[in-house]
């Protein structure tokens, strides 16, 4: 391309597929809507063993119940009973959901008692992502 900005500016002047910008525009909207939910637990250390053998069992159902985009398991590098869970929703209705479901309330009743703290959970927006 000719001109200042030719070399310096080709994707401003490249056209794009009316559907390509449908599918652009979706994926904002729909990112900017989804939310990640970061749960902290802290096992006693006779009990990581079971946790994740439990987990092995249950992640799928987590990671297919509706609204959920995303689930990913953690370990501290430092402290092998310290673990994260972080997990993408589309709503925090969708979280809301899970929480109140049959399998949270199975999974939590497995898994709290092997605690040795209380868990700590944070609900955060996604402000910048780069891929």
């Amino acid at each position: 391309m000719d001109g200042p900005f030719g070399r310096h500016l080709p994707f401003v002047l490249k056209p794009v597929s009316l559907f390509k910008q449908k599918c652009l525009f979706l994926k904002l909207i729909k990112y900017q809507t989804m939310f990640t939910r970061i749960v902290k637990m802290e096992f006693q250390p006779e009990m990581v063993p079971a946790f994740m053998a439990h987990f092995k069992t249950i992640k799928e159902n987590i990671r297919n119940f509706p609204g959920c985009l995303f689930l990913e398991l953690y370990r501290d590098k430092k402290d092998d009973t310290v673990f994260f869970t972080y997990s993408r929703w589309e709503s925090e209705n969708d979280l809301e959901n899970y929480r109140n479901s049959e399998l949270f309330k199975a999974v939590w009743a497995t898994t709290k008692p092997r605690f040795r703290s209380k868990a700590q959970a944070w609900s955060v927006d996604t402000l910048h992502r780069l891929e």
